[in-house]
């Protein structure tokens, strides 16, 4: 009986933070990291501020678990999305770029974030360690995949990096130009490239 009681206060209280770190998703998205108070946090999420605050002691800190919990959720989307653990190549850098397109289609608080993440890292040392691990977590995820094709040029160290600045440059253009982006041809010229590059 204790044990169930046990459960249900964890399950509840996990429902909660959730509840909490999509509300700072949509206050970021609305407002900008520098624009997200507290405050507006505990209203988006309907919850108290001494809730809020009972989860998370700053701003900071549910900035840094949103990051890490986009990052998780992010990665097991991928590995959901994987039909088989021997993926091609060409399968492979596939996933990534039907995550982005989902992403910019369905998602676009997703890239707002990120992008307004990137800014804030670059006057918050903490921010920068948690979005330098999120990035990493990316970049090491694609070398998995690059080195898998039994291709050990060493000159593919630097696809990762190229892949990832690629997508994020599908996420700005379509922030930016929305529909007049032509985002399916972006994204099939860019696959072509990267394979290209790759072989």
């Amino acid at each position: 009986m204790a044990k169930k009681k046990s459960e249900k206060v964890e399950q509840n209280q996990t429902e909660k933070i959730n509840k909490i770190l999509d509300a700072t998703l949509e206050v970021i998205s609305k407002k900008t990291i520098e624009g997200t108070r507290m405050h507006l946090i505990a209203k988006e999420a309907d919850v108290s501020q001494a809730i809020l605050h009972y989860y998370f002691k700053s701003k900071n800190e549910i900035l840094i678990s949103l990051l890490k919990q986009l990052q998780e959720n992010l990665k097991e989307k991928r590995t959901m999305m994987k039909v088989s653990d021997d993926l091609k190549l060409d399968e492979h850098i596939g996933i990534f770029f039907e995550q982005k397109t989902d992403i910019i289609k369905n998602e676009p608080r997703l890239d707002i974030a990120q992008f307004d993440y990137f800014a804030q890292s670059l006057v918050n040392p903490e921010l920068k360690q948690c979005f330098k691990e999120f990035f990493k977590s990316w970049t090491d995820e694609i070398n998995t995949a690059v080195s898998h094709d039994d291709n050990n040029d060493s000159d593919n160290e630097m696809i990762p990096y190229i892949l990832v600045s690629i997508l994020m440059g599908a996420s700005m253009f379509s922030l930016l130009y929305n529909e007049e982006f032509d985002l399916e041809k972006y994204t099939k010229k860019s696959k072509e490239m990267i394979l290209g590059a790759i072989r």
